[in-house]
This record gives C-alpha cells, sequence and structure tokens, in this order.
C-alpha cells in the first residue's frame, strides 16, 4: 500500500495533477486547471504555427525581393507545399483539441502497464508509447520513465479522447 502511494504521487508530480484534478477526471470531466493547461497547450501550438508562417513568408519575400532565379522559384515552391502540408496537420490538431475542450470528457482505461521506446537511432527520433488495457498513447519521455518501473502493475489512465493525451493516472490494487 505504501509503495502504491508512493507511485501515485510520482505520477502526480510527472503528469501535472492534483486530487481536484483526479477526482474531476473519476467523473469523465476535466477540472477547471486542467481545461487551462489544454487551453495553453493549444495557444503554445497556435504560436508555433504563426512562427513558422512568418519564416516561410519572410523566406518567399526574400526570394522575390532578390534578383529572379529558378533556383530560388523551386525553393520558394517546395516551401509552399510544405507549408500547406504542415498548416493542414496543424488545422487537424487544433481542431482535435477544440474538440477535447468542447466535450470536456475524460476517458478512462484500466489495465497492465506496459512500455515501450522505439527510435533512437542516428536518423530515428525517440519515441515513447504507454501501453494500459489495450490502449496506445504516445507519450513524452518524462512520461515513460514513470511508468518504465510500474511494468507488469495495475494502472488507470485518464486520457482526452481526441488529443489522447494523458491527463492523469493512479496505480490500482
Amino acid at each position: 500500500m505504501k509503495d502504491l502511494h508512493r507511485h501515485n504521487k510520482r505520477l502526480q508530480r510527472v503528469l501535472r495533477f492534483n486530487a481536484a484534478d483526479l477526482d474531476a477526471n473519476r467523473n469523465g470531466q476535466f477540472s477547471r486547471r486542467q481545461r487551462g493547461q489544454i487551453k495553453r497547450a493549444r495557444l503554445n501550438e497556435l504560436l508555433i504555427f504563426i512562427l513558422i508562417c512568418l519564416v516561410f513568408t519572410a523566406f518567399v519575400l526574400f526570394s522575390l525581393l532578390r534578383d529572379f532565379s529558378w533556383e530560388l522559384l523551386l525553393a520558394s515552391a517546395l516551401m509552399g507545399v510544405a507549408g500547406v502540408v504542415f498548416g493542414y496537420e496543424m488545422t487537424k490538431r487544433m481542431r482535435r483539441f477544440a474538440n477535447d475542450l468542447d466535450w470536456g470528457e475524460v476517458y478512462q482505461i484500466e489495465g497492465t502497464v506496459k512500455v515501450e521506446h522505439l527510435g533512437g537511432g542516428s536518423d530515428d527520433p525517440d519515441e515513447f508509447y504507454l501501453y494500459v488495457g489495450g490502449e496506445k498513447f504516445k507519450v513524452s519521455r518524462r512520461i515513460y520513465r514513470a511508468f518504465k518501473s510500474k511494468k507488469g502493475l495495475r494502472c488507470r489512465v485518464f486520457y482526452t479522447p481526441n488529443t489522447r493525451r494523458v491527463v492523469a493516472a493512479e496505480m490500482i490494487a
């Protein structure tokens, strides 16, 4: 029991939730604090998107102000295509964040903890996954490390339905 309490305190620190958040999540809802966290995450992604758009616009303006060259035209076209694809993906992601906020629901699942680390080679970025109750969640290195020592133990995970963001978790007996 003491280990369970210690594990749960660590999960609280790593996932940045408190007792009030957990109570709301057990009832299938966000707490007011968690709603603010998701709004801030959405705002951060929007700011990154705007910054990338500004860099793209500066590149295109620079190429137009310089003497014409086919290389700059081709580079601008490629940047344009990349910008459209990136913009589309960001719009989809922002819509999922908005849906999570609008629905206000938190899902939960129970099961045995399993973690997986993929990549890490010279060309592959690190990817970390948490598996609980047949569900798969892409998580940060920090969350992966918190669950790594809990492999094989039973856990309840609370997550958003659209972005599948883990918002809270608790080890269970």
